[in-house]
């Protein structure tokens, strides 16, 4: 696992995270948080942040990077725990003032006062214990449910990419495209946190396509890269095997990554294009290259490497199918009439609800994760074979196989 920050900075934000719970709890959960069981519960996840950090920073491989994996795992169930407690606090108020406020004896009408009832100071009923034990499973709740959270998220991440099927449609799709089966695959980021025989396990149980595409971070050990490649183009689509390069593919040599798939069954597109024939139709297959690491608008760069694609492809093709591994691809692509445009490196935000990213309405101009349309221009942008943080809650692994088909109607996931 990746580290998401630095050692110190882990350590801290760590230390402050619990020691933010710690005191929330008190509030939260008073009676619970002090007894022996609670403080030894925040005794040892203390000893357990401490004990992965001086691993992280003092121990040799291997138990450093079990020290890091530790770290790593404990932060978000940490921010997620700390998170919960904030309304797990104000919800205990609530339903406190609302059940276990102090109940008065109330004499029956027309009965004698007793000398007990009639001082000014009568004390209260005690709340039954019933009331304590429904506030106490309330509060807890949340936090429950926010650790709940972070675990299946760990599961969610570690568990076998998922094929997701999704049916794009075309208003002006050439007939002998309807029906096309597109198998993309992303993000694999092989010697991280998925390995080789994860990706021969998915292809043992991949249906052949007509098409594979392939849209960058393949590898994060290029001597892994080779074998990938080799597994991926033996499931022989019938009309071939394509790829494009991805950030992480500069980030370990760009130049040595393309001698890698010049040598492989895949056809690697670099500003470049391909025609196939199927049938009568022409299809145009365009691959741009990355932008890596630029801040502000990646639109114009991606708009040139589209120019130069289209121009090796010429302008007789019925049916332009774009691989960008950034999605922001799609805006340039949708405004030179780019009819499919296949994407990934987002991750899906990593965190999503229904199939869709929760950072959909924050960044809606990212295309974070699904299918998305503008025009008759059409996107899926893929949440990824692999990951360098294995935390996905919402958000499972995938692989996508496209199916186009001709309709008026827009595009569903």
């Amino acid at each position: 696992m990746i580290a998401l920050v630095r050692l110190r900075e882990s350590l801290a934000l760590e230390s402050a995270l619990l020691g933010v719970s710690v005191v929330l709890a008190r509030f939260a959960a008073p009676r619970l948080a002090s007894t022996r069981a609670a403080r030894r519960t925040v005794a040892a996840v203390a000893l357990l942040v401490v004990g992965a950090h001086v691993a992280w920073g003092a121990l040799p491989r291997p138990f450093a990077s079990y020290g890091v994996d530790v770290a790593m795992a404990l932060l978000p169930l940490l921010g997620l725990l700390c998170l919960s407690l904030v309304p797990a606090v104000l919800l205990g108020r609530a339903l406190s003032r609302v059940l276990l406020a102090p109940a008065v004896a109330i004499e029956p009408r027309g009965s004698v006062p007793t000398a007990k009832a009639a001082r000014a100071d009568a004390p209260a009923r005690e709340p039954r214990p019933a009331r304590r034990a429904i506030v106490a499973m309330a509060t807890l709740a949340l936090p429950a449910a926010g650790l709940g959270v972070g675990v299946t998220g760990f599961f969610t991440g570690a568990a076998l990419p998922r094929t997701r099927r999704v049916r794009m449609d075309f208003p002006r799709l050439p007939q002998e495209l309807a029906g096309l089966r597109i198998l993309q695959l992303s993000d694999l980021h092989l010697g991280c946190t998925r390995r080789l025989d994860e990706l021969e396990r998915f292809l043992a149980g991949a249906d052949r396509p007509d098409l594979l595409m392939l849209t960058g971070d393949v590898a994060e050990d290029l001597s892994l890269l080779a074998p990938a490649l080799h597994m991926i183009a033996a499931l022989k689509p019938r009309l071939g095997a394509f790829a494009c390069l991805g950030n992480h593919e500069h980030f370990h040599g760009a130049a040595s990554a393309r001698r890698i798939f010049e040598r492989s069954d895949m056809d690697v597109l670099v500003n470049d294009a391909r025609t196939v024939a199927v049938g009568d139709a022409r299809l145009a297959i365009l691959g741009v290259d990355d932008p890596v690491w630029m801040r502000g608008d990646l639109r114009p760069r991606l708009a040139r490497h589209l120019d130069g694609a289209l121009q090796r492809a010429g302008g007789e093709a019925d049916f332009r199918l774009l691989m960008s591994h950034r999605p922001e691809g799609f805006d340039p692509a949708h405004a030179r009439g780019v009819d499919l445009v296949l994407s990934g490196h987002t991750h899906g935000g990593q965190i999503g609800f229904h199939e869709k990213s929760v950072g959909e309405r924050l960044w809606p101009e990212r295309y974070l994760w699904g299918p998305y349309s503008r025009g008759d221009s059409r996107l899926y942008t893929t949440a990824g074979f692999g990951d360098w943080y294995p935390w996905r809650p919402g958000c499972p692994s995938e692989a996508a196989l496209v199916e186009l088909a001709h309709s008026k109607r827009r595009c569903v996931g």
